[in-house]
């Protein structure tokens, strides 16, 4: 059979390295690596730099043309329509941090050590996303008595309230709730704004984002954050291992790119429940628009583990979630 996978050569002019991988452009997927200059004299390094000159300078260009496809089949993933060749400005050095860090408060030490992404060398689609959803909260300040967390938990964990009924009717990898807000104005895989909830225990499947940019900020709890290789069309058939994963704590954001930390799974580890403001916008280079999110399901009638496409649905508008959790608090506090 066919197996759809991505492979990526990185080509460092100035360093005289080649980095060769499969997935993601990541340091995780990086199988193969070439430092031509590693732990030669200056003198080694002159005469190396001389020699493959022709191979790494800028006075060469050349442009590379591909053929279009024609589309017989859109089902199958992104893995399966994306364009087949694509180019990237600069070579694999490091990865960049998936931790956010505004720069209005980047100190010295932020910049030497690199544990940061600041909110300004953002893709543009996702600095956009930032700056809308930054001083979100999930607490409303203009009512500090009742709290939305404490409605929302109380509807979570009591049976014959809204969400705890909502949440019997969701499949096991699918067991946390979408709140969407606003419309749906195309610019994303289903409505931009999603303010997701996550009982304690529960979790996401792994998926990607159908190559949208993105940024993730949690309003409330703890979200473990589970970094995943580029999923292949067949996906393997063997459970997949994470490549990194990080804890992100209230008021902690993430993003993701086309490339970077584009595969993921949420899962909340925590004895409470969480709560993530999510939103997303297609790169303003993407000529493709995938609306669906693809995940990885194991079907147990065959046996194996499927490629599975998801269109990102709504269980509650934010207005309608707000208005039955606190009404539904309200009614028990009063007894």
């Amino acid at each position: 059979f066919w197996l759809q996978v991505t492979y990526w050569f990185s080509y460092d002019r100035d360093a005289l390295t080649l980095k060769y991988g499969k997935g993601h452009v990541m340091t995780q997927t990086t199988l193969l690596e070439f430092p031509f200059l590693e732990g030669k004299s200056k003198g080694e390094e002159e005469h190396i730099r001389k020699k493959y000159n022709i191979f790494f300078n800028a006075e060469r260009k050349y442009v590379v043309t591909e053929s279009e496809k024609i589309m017989e089949d859109v089902t199958g993933g992104l893995v399966k329509i994306e364009q087949t060749l694509q180019f990237y400005s600069n070579p694999l050095v490091t990865n960049f941090s998936p931790i956010v860090k505004d720069s209005s408060k980047v100190t010295l030490l932020d910049l030497d050590r690199d544990q940061f992404m600041f909110s300004s060398s953002l893709p543009p689609a996702c600095k956009e996303l930032y700056d809308n959803i930054k001083g979100l909260q999930l607490e409303f300040p203009e009512d500090p008595i009742t709290k939305l967390s404490d409605a929302i938990r109380y509807s979570i964990n009591t049976p014959g309230m809204t969400l705890y009924e909502k949440l019997k009717e969701k499949e096991e990898q699918f067991a946390y709730l979408r709140v969407t807000l606003g419309p749906d104005r195309r610019t994303a895989p289903g409505i931009p704004y999603v303010l997701e909830i996550w009982p304690s225990g529960k979790g996401s499947p792994i998926h990607n984002h159908g190559g949208a940019c993105a940024i993730i900020k949690v309003l409330f709890g703890r979200i473990t954050c589970n970094i995943y290789n580029k999923i292949t069309q067949p996906p393997e058939q063997t459970e997949m291992q994470p490549l990194t994963r990080f804890d992100l704590n209230e008021e902690q954001m993430t993003w993701i790119g086309p490339n970077w930390y584009q595969t993921h799974r949420l899962h909340n580890n925590t004895d409470d429940f969480c709560a993530t403001i999510q939103c997303y916008r297609y790169d303003f280079n993407d000529a493709i628009h995938w609306p669906n999110f693809d995940y990885v399901g194991f079907v147990e009638d065959k046996e194996k583990y499927e490629l599975e496409e998801f269109y990102p649905d709504s269980d509650f508008t934010f207005v309608n979630l707000r208005r039955t959790v606190l009404d539904e608090f309200q009614k028990f506090l009063e007894g």
